[in-house]
């Protein structure tokens, strides 16, 4: 029914694609290395189990790769780029016609930029007065100076606005702000300023452009770097390389030399297992580097219940508490180890158990992204919405719609399985939205997933989770990392460079930490290099905590492999095992690095706990979220007390007629 309204023009469109549509999908960079091509042993190392899958086109996903390739083809490059594109990156159509103006831009044109420069664009959006009201979506990209030292895309998005519905002639401005940090790239070996490595810009020329798309150009501001720009510049975290493992003897695409370094399959001695790498997959080291004589552990509190009995505090009270506030030593000391681990490492299947003497309840968590679903689950779902998948809802690129989606996740959560009538009430955890990437259009759940470019993915998850937190629903966003392959994806060893980690797959999970505030996160199933990503310390502490200031519960995906090794994940930063049969008790209640760790997982499960729809009415006046806005309350009590009056009034009426002499 939409898409009639649409196409007779009762509806004017305002969507735009999320991916870029090649004319032949077998000339992607990362065709030659996706799923099961040509033979069931292409991805199978020789003679083992184990599989792989090579990322060898680095940050050459979509846009990145046809738009650097037209610029690069020089004289030939429209017809290159008609003869392999057929849609752009950010393409839309519309039934009426807009006209842009930058009407304000800091900094002004031709500015130095430093690591302190704040970019504000406002833009004057206007609809032809002979035209239909419609909306318009803003894109900005910058182009980025190419040297040689490392590898760089031709442009990158780094903001965008939906505008409202604009009526024939009218006009409305719209500001887009980013920094410096949002293009920046990431140099893993020190080659653009020896003995530094991390996020940076090179020193040459970049022009911000006003897009229609990531190809069709409207006005342009320039600006310049005359020597190296770093991030953070002297912040309490330096980011630092930590992935250069999963790079060893990777080929990969360089556009100085597009086809001399075009991914290809493996050849037979390249699939080659060696022993060294066969015993660095069946490690089971984290890579923790805490010891009994660390500083954190010497510190901290590793007191613990020895029975089980009422605490006196109880989960409630920690409602809205800070996540260094003391109050939770004193929780965490009135838990017994053996709750601790039932809860994180052993059944942690779509919801946590009760902990009763501290007032938990039994949470109930249900899978997505397109909605609760029971999938899997012990527990029936009763009564909620299919949502639009997230391909679909990135296509809208409205920040409000998806904040809208989260907002109605949230509300389904809150009223909860309430005709089961049994004790676990509220959804309270969602294990969505998937944030990882279309890094091909043969991925196998691209339906799951927003777009091919991290920053539009990264916007889109943030504002959905965004709107489900504030009705008490944390959200797991999923698969943390590098989870765009579906075939053999339990255990695959994903080989890439970490500028393409960082830049390409890590951005969404990044944005939706820093913007959206997610304090949930899953890990996959694959593994980054040889090391599994829910048992790696660098992604899910390093990273993720330390560098994001991500706080909050990571989970295991479905944890019913052996690799899947509960100590690995809890020692790495995991907090909770995501499986439906008995673990085995792995903690040493005599080491303190144990205690330490499982207390710090418990402490990370209880504190989303404590601040979702989960605790509402456990405590006097704790209310996480409210299915409704409080002015609709307001106004369901005024129209009930106006009501109450008319029918009050109503009485006396009647009574005063009755009392009337015939």
């Amino acid at each position: 029914m939409a898409l009639g309204k649409i196409l007779n023009g009762e509806v004017n469109p305002s969507g735009r694609l999320i991916d870029t549509y090649a004319k032949d999908f077998t000339e992607i960079p990362s065709y030659e290395n996706t799923g099961l091509h040509g033979n069931n042993g292409t991805d199978l190392y020789t003679g083992s189990s184990e599989h792989f899958s090579d990322y060898e086109e680095g940050i050459y996903v979509g846009y990145r790769y046809f738009e650097t390739r037209y610029q690069t083809e020089k004289e030939n490059g429209d017809k290159w780029y008609s003869e392999n594109v057929a849609f752009p990156f950010g393409y839309g159509l519309s039934y009426t016609h807009f006209s842009w103006e930058i009407v304000d831009k800091k900094p002004v044109e031709n500015t130095e930029i430093t690591a302190e420069t704040q970019f504000s664009v406002t833009v004057k959006v206007t609809n032809d007065k002979n035209g239909v009201k419609g909306k318009d979506v803003i894109q900005l990209y910058m182009a980025l100076p190419y040297t040689g030292k490392i590898e760089k895309a031709a442009k990158v998005l780094v903001g965008f606005i939906k505008t409202e519905e604009l009526d024939p002639g009218e006009s409305k401005e719209y500001t887009v702000t980013f920094d410096g940090y949002d293009f920046a790239s990431f140099d893993s070996y020190g080659k653009v300023e020896a003995g530094y490595a991390g996020y940076l810009l090179e020193a040459g020329d970049y022009k911000l452009i006003l897009g229609k798309n990531a190809h069709d150009e409207t006005s342009a501001v320039n600006y310049s770097v005359s020597g190296t720009v770093k991030f953070p510049d002297g912040a309490s975290v330096q980011v630092k390389p930590l992935f250069a493992d999963a790079e060893v003897g990777l080929k990969v695409l360089s556009r100085s030399d597009w086809e001399g370094t075009w991914p290809a399959r493996r050849t037979d001695s390249e699939k080659q297992l060696s022993n060294e790498l066969k015993q660095s997959i069946a490690s089971l080291d984290s890579g923790n580097p805490l010891t009994a004589e660390s500083n954190e552990v010497k510190e901290a509190d590793l007191s613990f219940a020895r029975a089980k009995k009422t605490s006196p505090v109880q989960l409630w009270q920690l409602f809205g508490k800070d996540y260094d506030d003391k109050l939770w030593d004193e929780l965490l000391k009135n838990i017994t180890v053996s709750s601790m681990f039932e809860m994180c490492s052993n059944m942690g299947s779509f919801g946590t158990v009760a902990i009763d003497y501290i007032g938990k309840i039994k949470t109930l968590e249900e899978d997505g992204p397109n909605g609760f679903s029971n999938f899997l689950a012990k527990n029936d779902v009763f009564d909620t919405c299919l949502y639009a998948s997230e391909c679909v809802l990135a296509a809208t690129w409205n920040t409000e719609l998806a904040e809208a989606m989260g907002d109605s996740i949230g509300n389904e959560g809150i009223v909860g399985n309430a005709k089961s009538g049994n004790d676990f009430k509220p959804y309270s955890g969602w294990y969505a939205p998937g944030v990882n990437i279309h890094r091909s259009p043969f991925g196998g759940r691209n339906s799951e997933y927003y777009s091919e470019d991290g920053v539009l993915t990264g916007i889109m998850a943030a504002n959905v989770i965004k709107g489900a937190s504030e009705k008490g629903v944390y959200c797991y966003m999923k698969h943390f990392a590098v989870n765009e392959n579906e075939t053999h994806r339990a255990g695959v060893c994903t080989w890439l460079t970490e500028q393409s980690l960082r830049e390409v797959y890590l951005k969404g999970f990044e944005i939706a930490v820093k913007k959206g505030n997610a304090n949930a996160v899953m890990s996959s199933f694959n593994r980054i290099g040889a090391r599994w990503t829910g048992g790696d310390y660098r992604l899910l502490t390093t990273v993720l905590r330390d560098e994001w200031g991500f706080k909050g519960a990571v989970i295991t995906d479905f944890a019913d492999k052996a690799y899947m090794n509960n100590k690995q994940m809890t020692y790495a930063g995991g907090d909770i095992r995501l499986g439906n049969l008995e673990g085995k008790n792995w903690v040493d209640t005599s080491n303190p690095v144990d205690v330490y760790m499982l207390k710090r997982a418990t402490k990370n499960v209880l504190y989303i706990t404590a601040n979702s729809a989960a605790i509402n009415g456990l405590g006097d006046g704790v209310q996480v979220s409210v299915l409704m806005p409080y002015w609709q309350i307001a106004l369901i009590v005024i129209d009930c007390v106006i009501v109450f009056g008319l029918a009050v009034w109503g009485v006396f009426a009647v009574r005063k007629l009755l009392k009337k002499p015939e």
